[in-house]
């Protein structure tokens, strides 16, 4: 339970710029403690702005962020890991001559302990096999699983996922979702951002749509009567495959 109404993040009339383009309008997101919340939209919309903007990557305009009941609008990217939040990257951000264990080794380091070498390898087998690998000489699918694993490792409260599916084989991508649900099984908060609308729908409680960097939709997924007519009605963002 948190301290703010049970929100692990709560977002409010955010604006961020890239230098003279205005890409987030006044966004409102919360996210409850414990939920999967699926952030989609096309391309280009501003929804990696948005995970970048929470993680202090970007600089806020205005508005407020706050998690875990704290307000950390100004708060630098390592004092948010330290309140337990960890961020899947798009573009996977890993470190080229570093290897797969040793990736892993240092995010452990700010877990109990409970996620331990054999918890990662069992769920991502081709990172066991290629434990000893520098991360520069894997698969793209590889370096995805790696970046996801990472991210988990710390045990975290509120993990965002940016377009982690991306390169994945379709085999690799129903074990990700099967992560994100036992990580909510297990108390963490995932906001999951996607072009994968089918993914989403699988594995989310609700989506927002973003369009040109507003929120403008939002709803239950179990609330969702026809999934067809969900995508047709938000056209652009990609359906994808079954992942269940």
């Amino acid at each position: 339970m948190t301290e703010d109404g049970a929100l692990a993040l709560d977002v409010s009339g955010l604006n961020a710029h890239y230098g003279p383009s205005h890409v987030l309008h006044g966004v409102d997101l919360q996210v409850a403690d414990g939920a999967i919340i699926g952030l989609v939209g096309r391309n280009g919309v501003g929804k990696t702005t948005f995970v970048n903007t929470v993680m202090s990557i970007v600089p806020v305009t205005s508005g407020s962020i706050k998690v875990l009941g704290q307000d950390v609008t100004s708060l630098p990217t390592h004092k948010l890991a330290r309140l337990g939040v960890r961020v899947v990257p798009q573009g996977r951000r890993l470190f080229p001559s570093v290897t797969v264990r040793e990736h892993l080794a240092i995010a452990m380091q700010g877990g109990s302990g409970k996620r331990t070498f054999e918890w990662a390898y069992e769920r991502f087998p081709a990172l066991g096999e290629r434990s000893a690998a520098l991360s520069r000489t894997l698969s793209g699918g590889e370096q995805s699983q790696l970046a996801i694993a990472r991210a988990v490792m710390a045990e975290p409260r509120l993990i965002l996922m940016d377009e982690p599916t991306e390169g994945l084989a379709p085999l690799t991508v129903v074990e990700v979702g099967r992560l994100i649900r036992l990580l909510r099984e297990e108390g963490a908060t995932v906001l999951l951002v996607e072009q994968n609308l089918r993914f989403a729908l699988d594995c989310c409680d609700e989506v927002a749509v973003m369009t040109r960097g507003r929120i403008t939709h939002r709803e239950r997924v179990s609330e969702i009567a026809d999934r067809a007519q969900f995508v047709s009605e938000f056209m652009g963002i990609q359906m994808g495959a079954e992942t269940a």
